[in-house]
């Protein structure tokens, strides 16, 4: 597909994609001692923050890495901003082989894009309760659709 072919199919060209520049930030984003050591396939490891301590000011935080262009004109990739913004925020140390001397996610926000995806995947995976706590499941009515539910869904 040539660039024309991207435009008229509503795409933007992949080789046109320019990512959002991402500002460090002085101070640390979630308070406190690391509570979890995430070892990656790379052989590196990550120490992550207590996602307990996490506070409106850290979803705030979180928001502001959005790209607001990007959703506005309804592209993918928002949610790989929102993963970004809590690797940002969450891990306090890490130490990654292959890309050596690497400064923390927070002092150098375009590292993340450095990682391998299996190692991006691991840190997605393990900051699934700071999520969670960040960008909360809507409640349903019957509570279905809710892993130990005992509510059947409603059709059923």
């Amino acid at each position: 597909m040539d660039s024309t072919q991207y435009a008229g199919a509503g795409f933007v060209d992949p080789a046109a994609y320019q990512p959002p520049a991402i500002e460090a930030v002085s101070a640390p984003p979630v308070e406190g001692e690391p509570v979890s050591r995430v070892d990656l396939p790379s052989g590196g490891w990550a120490e992550l923050a207590d996602p307990r301590k996490i506070r409106a000011k850290h979803r705030k935080r979180v928001m502001d890495q959005l790209n607001l262009e990007r959703m506005q004109s309804g592209k993918g990739g928002i949610a790989l901003d929102m993963t970004d913004g809590l690797i940002i925020m969450m891990v306090e140390k890490w130490h990654i082989p292959y890309l050596p001397g690497v400064s923390r996610p927070l002092d150098d926000p375009d590292s993340t894009g450095e990682l391998t995806i299996p190692d991006y995947d691991r840190l997605t995976d393990e900051l699934e309760p700071a999520r969670e706590m960040i960008f909360p499941s809507p409640a349903t009515v019957d509570g279905a659709n809710k892993p130990g539910s005992p509510t059947r869904p409603a059709g059923a």
